[in-house]
């Protein structure tokens, strides 16, 4: 790729460390979601293992309607969360997308305009390992919020 327009190098820098800082802002927020997420799952589990424990209990005070609002309520927060980190994570696939898509554009525009001293290979190689490089860069960028946020 480099070999076929030496120019692509340079703009390959900028691209990668704008991935690079989207990657970066995206993990600072994604870190203070899934904490939210991970307190609001804390009193799920817990009333529910009380409701078990005591359903004896709950059913001689039929008390089962109270006790099922009171774990709809702390379910319903918890889906909030877990809901807000799976729309981040798609949010962070966007721009990547439009990143991606952005950086092709400009390749293809830049080989049009040097139509007259590159072959039509030249381009077509260009503009398929421009693809596959930023695909990778991609699937390495969400991997790596993927492992942060595990």
């Amino acid at each position: 790729m480099v070999a076929v327009i030496p120019w692509i190098a340079i703009l390959v820098i900028p691209f990668g460390m704008i991935f690079f800082v989207v990657q970066w802002y995206f993990l600072r927020t994604s870190r203070d979601v899934k904490c939210l997420e991970s307190a609001a799952q804390s009193p799920v589990f817990s009333h529910l293992a009380s409701s078990l424990q005591g359903l004896g209990t709950i059913r001689a005070y039929k008390a089962e309607h109270k006790f099922q609002k009171l774990f709809d309520s702390h379910q319903d927060l918890h889906s909030e969360a877990c809901f807000l980190l799976l729309t981040m994570s798609q949010q962070l696939a966007v721009y990547l997308d439009v990143i991606c898509a952005i950086f092709i554009t400009i390749v293809a525009f830049a080989a049009l305009i040097l139509a007259d001293t590159l072959n039509p290979g030249e381009v077509g190689l260009v503009l398929s390992l421009i693809i596959t490089l930023t695909g990778m860069f991609q699937w390495c960028i969400r991997q790596s919020t993927e492992v942060e946020n595990m």
